[in-house]
């Protein structure tokens, strides 16, 4: 299994992908513990952007043979950070993975996470990474689309959480805590889980 030693190797490819505020080692620290912990078989990202984050999560699945299923729409000035084209922030993403995309592990989708959530069964999924769009409807959206692609038991990670939309959307359902990542929220999905009355 995984180990630390394995994490520094893992963390400097992450460290060459994007830009360092994205995902900062400390954080990438806590995701992975969690992710080795976990051991999903299939996980998808929501919100790939430059692929810093997916480069972590494939990375470490890769020892068990997991898969990872990325996906972002890459539109042209989307949010306020995403004021470069969408063509050209897609070209770096795919040059950015492709180390990872060529063992089989990690597949690069531009495709709207809502429209996606249908390419995937019914509580097929182990772990969800969302990191998409940021305001309140999209967030909202995301969780309804894909909670119930998520298995019993599994993971979602909401990146960003101090982001006041982000955090409100997370708020308006009902998960069992897991995990404290600093800047995002962990949770497990149960059989009570749900939009809250």
């Amino acid at each position: 299994m995984t180990n630390l030693m394995d994490f520094f190797t893992i963390w400097e490819e992450v460290d060459r992908v994007g830009a360092p505020h994205m995902l900062d080692k400390r954080t990438a620290g806590y995701m992975h513990e969690l992710i080795v912990r976990e051991t999903p078989s299939l996980c998808v990202e929501i919100g790939t952007h430059l692929g810093r984050s997916a480069t972590l999560i494939a990375r470490t699945i890769e020892e068990w043979g997991g898969k990872l299923h990325c996906y972002d729409p890459y539109l042209t000035g989307h949010q306020a950070f995403m004021d470069r084209p969408g063509d050209d922030m897609y070209a770096e993403a795919a040059k950015n993975l492709a180390p990872v995309m060529g063992t089989g592990v990690l597949t690069l989708h531009r495709a709207r996470s809502q429209e996606s959530a249908v390419r995937h069964e019914n509580e097929s999924v182990d772990f969800i990474y969302l990191d998409g769009d940021h305001e309140l409807p999209g967030v909202f959206d995301d969780i309804q689309e894909w909670l119930p692609k998520l298995r019993l038991g599994g993971i979602i990670i909401f990146d960003n959480i101090e982001h006041g939309p982000v955090a409100a959307a997370a708020d308006r359902w009902t998960f069992a805590g897991v995990y404290e990542i600093p800047g995002q929220r962990a949770v497990r999905k149960t059989a009570k889980s749900g939009l809250k009355e």
